[in-house]
């Protein structure tokens, strides 16, 4: 067999056109959604969309972890305080136990606003999502405020 090399032959004209076409399609599908995609929040109805002069009235005051220049901050005390000063929106962060229940707490740790280093002195620097509720229990959340702030009465204010 003389002349036995082989040639690579070129695909059949169709084929080609058929690649081609499902390649322009598929872009243009492409294309579509993701125009579709990006117009999508228009159709949303938000108050995020609202004009300046449609939004509602903003809070005079807004109370951050409740008064925490009055009471120990995120303390029913505190919150109280706030609201008697007639703040009229509270903020607070909600943390987690170990054994699940929900509890009032803003730093990762209990060291700045309880007694845990007197009660757990080797869980101190703990994370505070680490302690069950009975533990939580234990803590002091408020005494502190008031050595602080010697002769300062959050009664009378």
């Amino acid at each position: 067999m003389r002349g036995s090399r082989s040639r690579l032959q070129a695909p059949p004209l169709p084929s080609i056109c058929f690649a081609a076409a499902l390649r322009g399609l598929l872009l243009v599908l492409y294309l579509g959604a993701m125009l579709a995609l990006y117009l999508a929040p228009l159709g949303i109805d938000s108050p995020c969309f609202l004009e300046q002069s449609q939004l509602p009235p903003k809070p005079a005051l807004f109370g951050h972890r409740g008064a925490p220049m009055l009471a120990p901050e995120n303390t029913l005390m505190s919150f109280q305080k706030a609201i008697s000063c007639g703040l009229s929106v509270l903020e607070t962060d909600v943390r987690v136990s170990a054994d699940g229940i929900p509890f009032l707490m803003h730093d990762e740790t209990l060291l700045r606003t309880t007694n845990v280093q007197e009660v757990f002195p080797t869980q101190g620097h703990a994370k505070a999502t680490a302690f069950n509720w009975t533990q939580l229990q234990q803590l002091d959340a408020g005494s502190w405020f008031l050595q602080v702030r010697a002769g300062w009465d959050p009664n009378k204010v």
